[in-house]
Order: structure tokens, then sequence, then C-alpha cells
């Protein structure tokens, strides 16, 4: 990826900005320095390759040179959007399903709340919201997106820490970097008018990998202890919806979603 076609790639879109590093330790940290010196709503930073990325929790995400995307888009959130902060992330993943869908063909790619996206199982992106604060009062947030598209972009499992794969595995189209990365950030455009509506949430919903089954939850901020249930979705403000052996519907902000083994 070159900074020349990429800035003529970007003039079809509306990027009021961008900043492109050939190599860089975390696109997302480049994006949140940004802020500080006045990055504009739909500030772009993407990179070649990404040698510090990082992925929810503290895990690591590591993108490879014309093999994978790592990217970051500034926003600047409404007074309204900034009380959902939490559909954000699901944002950025429901722009690259609905990517897979359209440009690639790949129709069975799901949303793994809060920030992955899977094909078959194994995880082909992932997403990571951070935001920028003054005190009290937000100046920006960044949604940081990495994507897995050739077989070069593959880590050892000691860093990858979850089965993964890549786009071209999975279509039999041409697969262009350059196209990707416009299809997402405009997915992120258009999804993003309708965010605060039910569309929103039914779209997010119908594409949620697990949906209807019996999950765990693990690393919630309420709990010490594992969770169990059955997943019925998600609210407005973004928080999984989880019924439990009781049969009581429970809203959770945060945790590690997984498949139950029966």
């Amino acid at each position: 990826m070159d900074e020349k076609t990429l800035r003529s790639k970007l003039k079809t879109i509306e990027i009021n900005d961008f900043r492109y590093f050939p190599e860089t330790d975390s696109t997302n940290t480049r994006a949140l320095e940004w802020i500080f010196d006045g990055a504009p709503e739909y500030g772009l930073v993407i990179a070649g390759s990404q040698t510090a990325g990082r992925g929810r929790a503290g895990r690591k995400w590591i993108t490879t040179q014309d093999a994978s995307i790592a990217m970051s888009l500034i926003l600047h959130p409404t007074k309204e959007e900034q009380q959902h902060y939490g559909l954000f992330p699901l944002l950025g993943g429901l722009a690259v399903v609905h990517t897979m869908h359209s440009t690639l063909n790949i129709q069975n790619s799901q949303v793994k709340w809060p920030n992955d996206v899977l094909i078959d199982r194994k995880k082909i992106a992932g997403v990571l919201l951070e935001t920028s604060w003054q005190g009290e009062q937000p100046l920006g947030l960044v949604i940081g997106i990495g994507v897995n598209v050739f077989p070069a972009s593959i880590l050892p499992p000691d860093i990858a820490q979850y089965p993964t794969t890549y786009i071209s595995q999975h279509t039999t189209m041409r697969v262009d970097l350059y196209q990707i990365v416009i299809d997402i950030l405009s997915q992120i455009q258009r999804l993003r008018k309708f965010l605060l509506s039910p569309r929103f949430l039914q779209s997010y919903i119908s594409s949620m990998a697990f949906l209807g089954q019996h999950v765990v939850l693990e690393n919630t901020k309420q709990f010490q202890t594992t969770l169990r249930g059955v997943l019925h979705g998600v609210d407005e403000y973004g928080q999984l919806l989880l019924k439990g052996a009781d049969d009581v519907l429970s809203a959770y902000p945060t945790g590690d979603l997984s498949l139950r083994l029966a």
C-alpha cells in the first residue's frame, strides 16, 4: 500500500484528512496524538504495517505489509452520540461485516460482541475504540480496525490468542486492499447515519455470532465470576443481553464472549 495510490482512492469518499505511515507502532496511538493537535472529523490514520497494535484488554494486534489492514478513524461524536459510546465498536465491526457481504460476497461473516469479526468462528478482524479526553470533556474518539487479508497476516498462536483466518481464503473475487479500506470507511459513514435508531440494532443483532446459543461471558466489570446464559442480542447502549438460568435478561457493558461447550 502506497500513499500516492491511497490519496487518489480516498478522494471518492468523505475523508477530510489522512496521515499515512509505511510502518508505525500503533495507528490508534498516532490518531490519539492527532486529536490533541486538532484532527478533523473523519480524519484517518493508516499504516502499511503496524508493529505494536493494541487489541481490547491490552492484547496485541500486529499487521503485516501488503497482507493486512491497520487503520484508525477519528470521529467527533454529537452530544446525543456521546450517551451511546458503547455502540461505536459495534459500528466498526458491523461495517467490516457489511463490506464482506457486499464487496467480497463472503456471506458467513459475523460480529462477535463487542469488537471482533469472525468467519467460520475464526477471527478475521478486530476493532478497538479509544477516546481522547481533556479533563471530563471528550475531544474525540478513535475506531481502530485491523483486518487479515492475505495469508501472511496470520499471527503465531501465542500472539493471536484466538483462531484466525484471512479474507482471500474465503472468496473467489479479486481482493484489493485499497478497495476494502474504502468500503469499510464508506460503510461506517453509512451506518452512522442511523446509529441511534432501532434499525442499527436490528442490523447488528442479525449479524451476531452465537445469537440464541448458550454462551460464556468472562472478565466483566460487574462480576468476578464467569457468567453463563443464552445470548439475546444487545441494547441501545451496546451492552450484551444475556438470559441466565433464572430466566432473567441482564445487560453487560464489557466482557469476553465465547460459545459454551456442551
